[in-house]
C-alpha cells in the first residue's frame, strides 16, 4: 500500500519543509511506506522567484528600481539559500530537482491513501497569478484513493458562501479529517464536518528524534546569545528582542522569512539550511518569534521564548499555546517589567505528551483503517 504525502514540502520555508519532514519520517519509522507527493504547480514556484517579471511589471518606477537593486544585492544570498533548501530535499525527502506533478494529472493513479496537510494547506490566495483556493489540497480530482487530512489549516478564514460549498462537498470525501486549528474547526463544526484537533505534524517527533533525524548538533556554548526568528515583520517583536539583548548581555543571531538585500550583518543568518535553523533553535538561551513553527520547536526543544507581534494572524499560535498551557509566553507588551516566568516544562509535559500520543494515534489509526477495509 502506498501512502502519499501532500503539502507545501518545496517552499523556502523552513516551516513548511519541516512539517513535511516530520510526516514522513514519522510514518516510514513506523513502518509505512511514504512518500512526498511532488505536486508544485506553476504559482508556488513563482512565489519564491528570485526575479518574479509579473510582480515587477505591476510595480511603480520608483519601486521597479527599489526590485532591481534589491534583486542584484540580494542574489548570491538567496541563491545559497534556495540551494540550502534544495539540498535538503535531496537528503531527507528524496526529491530530485526537477517538480513531478506541476498538474494534479496521474497523482491519483499513483497511492492508495494521501495524506493532506499541514500547513495552510487550504489557504486562500491573492496572488497575481492565482486567485482563491487550489482544491487539489482538498481532493479534487483526485477520486481512486481514500482521503485523510493531518494537521491541516486555512490560516485566515475569508472564503466565500460558494468556495465554503465547495469545501463542504469535497471534504465530504474525506474518511479522516484531523486539524490544526480551534477557529478552522469551529468553522467545520457550523458546516456539519466532523473534524478533530491535533498538533502539528512537528510534534510527532520529539527533541530526540529531532537531533537523530537531521544530525543536530547540541551544544554547551560560552557565548549564549538571543535567536530571534522573524516570520511576521514586526517593529513590535524587533523591540522587545533589542531590550531582552541589553537586559541580559546577550547577542542576538536572526533569521527571517526571506534575504534582506541591504541587511549584511553576520549575525543575520540569511543563507541558513532547515538544519542550520533547527540547530540555531536547540542551542539558544531564549528565542522570540513572530512564527508558529518558530513557537512549536521552541516547546518541542525546551527553550524559554516569548511571542509576539502577529496581529490577526495569532489564531493558530494562540491555539497552540491555549493546548500546551502557556498562554504567558504570548506578549502584549514590550515592556520588560511583565515578562513571564521562566517554563517549568516539568510541569506541562503531561498534558502535551497526552496531545502528541493523541495526534499520533490518530494518524495510524485512520491509516490502519484503510488497510484493514482492503
Amino acid at each position: 500500500m502506498r501512502i502519499g504525502i501532500l503539502t507545501f514540502h518545496r517552499s523556502i520555508n523552513y516551516g513548511a519543509v519541516l512539517q513535511a519532514t516530520a510526516t514522513y519520517k514519522f510514518l516510514n519509522q513506523n513502518g509505512y511506506k511514504a512518500e512526498i507527493i511532488d505536486y508544485w504547480p506553476e504559482y508556488h514556484s513563482n512565489m519564491y522567484d528570485q526575479f518574479n517579471i509579473k510582480t515587477y511589471k505591476n510595480l511603480k518606477f520608483t519601486k521597479k528600481l527599489k526590485y532591481i537593486i534589491s534583486f542584484i544585492l540580494g542574489y548570491r544570498r538567496d541563491k545559497k539559500r534556495k540551494n540550502a533548501f534544495q539540498f535538503f530535499l535531496n537528503k531527507h525527502l528524496g526529491l530530485n530537482n526537477t517538480v513531478k506533478f506541476k498538474k494534479t494529472s496521474s497523482i491519483k493513479d499513483n497511492y492508495n491513501i494521501i495524506i493532506f496537510g499541514s500547513d495552510q494547506i487550504w489557504r486562500k490566495y491573492e496572488l497575481n497569478d492565482f486567485k482563491g483556493h487550489d482544491y487539489t489540497y482538498m481532493g479534487e480530482n483526485l477520486d481512486n484513493c481514500t482521503k485523510i487530512a493531518f494537521a491541516a489549516s486555512m490560516g485566515i478564514i475569508n472564503s466565500s458562501e460558494t468556495e465554503l460549498n465547495k469545501i463542504k462537498k469535497l471534504l465530504s470525501q474525506f474518511s479522516t479529517i484531523l486539524l490544526r486549528e480551534n477557529d478552522l474547526c469551529n468553522l467545520f463544526q457550523q458546516l456539519g464536518i466532523n473534524s478533530k484537533i491535533v498538533l502539528d505534524p512537528v510534534f510527532l517527533l520529539n527533541k530526540l528524534d529531532w537531533i537523530k533525524a537531521l544530525d543536530l548538533k547540541q551544544e554547551e556554548t560560552s557565548k549564549p546569545y538571543i535567536f530571534y526568528y522573524e516570520v511576521l515583520e514586526s517593529k513590535e517583536a524587533q523591540q522587545f528582542t533589542k531590550k531582552l539583548s541589553k537586559k541580559y548581555g546577550l547577542k542576538i543571531i536572526t533569521i527571517k522569512r526571506s534575504v534582506h538585500a541591504l541587511d549584511f550583518s553576520l549575525n543575520h543568518k540569511q543563507s541558513a539550511s532547515p538544519t542550520e535553523f533547527l540547530n540555531y533553535l536547540l542551542n539558544a538561551k531564549y528565542i522570540v518569534t513572530t512564527s508558529f513553527h518558530g513557537t512549536a520547536f521552541s516547546i518541542i526543544f525546551q527553550k524559554q521564548f516569548f511571542v509576539l507581534g502577529l496581529g490577526n494572524h495569532d489564531s493558530r499560535v494562540k491555539t497552540l499555546l491555549y493546548n500546551s498551557n502557556l498562554q504567558n509566553r504570548y506578549l502584549t507588551s514590550t515592556d520588560l517589567t511583565f515578562l513571564p516566568a521562566d517554563v517549568d516544562y516539568d510541569s506541562i509535559y503531561n498534558n502535551l505528551c497526552d496531545q502528541i500520543k493523541f495526534g499520533r494515534d490518530e494518524l495510524i489509526k485512520s491509516i490502519n483503517q484503510v488497510k484493514n477495509v482492503n
